[in-house]
């Protein structure tokens, strides 16, 4: 245990540096970034105009440390025993837990239903396998995102060519696109060769 736990705190604590300075994300830093977004402290330039945030954020990373420390050493062996709960009853004292805390918050049914929306929707992405990365992501900068378009559109009168008439967004653009569409069409293609290579196969055993 203490070696995967070690590094996962390495790899947590680490990605820190990318955000701070140049404001790049992870799945990890991508709530810590919504949660700023929602203080009203603006980034990526924290070393330049937030100097106190940044050295408090490092503190609170040594204060952190410390107290897991102090909590983790004496009560390891109740930890390994946890890890024993078979996972139906563990999960059910999770969803009991978060309900709890979701609606203590504002007494708000609405929340428990966003709650269990968001983990049926959960459920299915698991089921069919799909990322859940880019979702904490999209969830945590899509504010962002929102205010830059309009910024940006505000910026072009209206008019939404600008993302292709300045040269470094149509260049980040055309990036984007091919992330988007080079994957899956050279998925396709090796699809096509293995299925040729197959056919050619099976007509060789003929």
């Amino acid at each position: 245990m203490a070696g995967p736990e070690a590094a996962n705190n390495a790899t947590v604590t680490a990605a820190l540096i990318p955000l701070l300075v140049m404001g790049f994300t992870s799945n990890t830093t991508a709530v810590m970034l919504g949660a700023f977004q929602t203080m009203g402290i603006a980034g990526p330039q924290w070393f330049t105009s937030g100097h106190s945030f940044v050295w408090v954020l490092i503190a609170s990373l040594f204060i952190g440390n410390a107290m897991l420390w102090v909590l983790n050493m004496p009560m390891v062996r109740m930890w390994t025993v946890l890890l024993r709960i078979p996972r139906p009853q563990l999960y059910a004292a999770m969803l009991v837990l978060a309900a709890a805390g979701v609606y203590g918050m504002r007494q708000s049914v609405g929340d428990l239903l966003l709650l269990y929306g968001m983990g049926l929707l959960g459920v299915a992405m698991r089921r069919f396998d799909f990322p859940l990365t880019p979702l904490v992501i999209g969830v945590a900068l899509g504010p962002l995102a929102e205010v830059q378009l309009r910024q940006a559109v505000a910026v072009g009168n209206g008019s939404l060519a600008i993302f292709v008439q300045q040269p470094l967004a149509l260049t980040l653009l055309m990036a984007v696109v091919a992330l988007v569409v080079l994957p899956r069409a050279l998925q396709g293609w090796a699809n096509h060769r293995m299925a040729q290579a197959r056919a050619a196969a099976q007509q060789e055993q003929l």
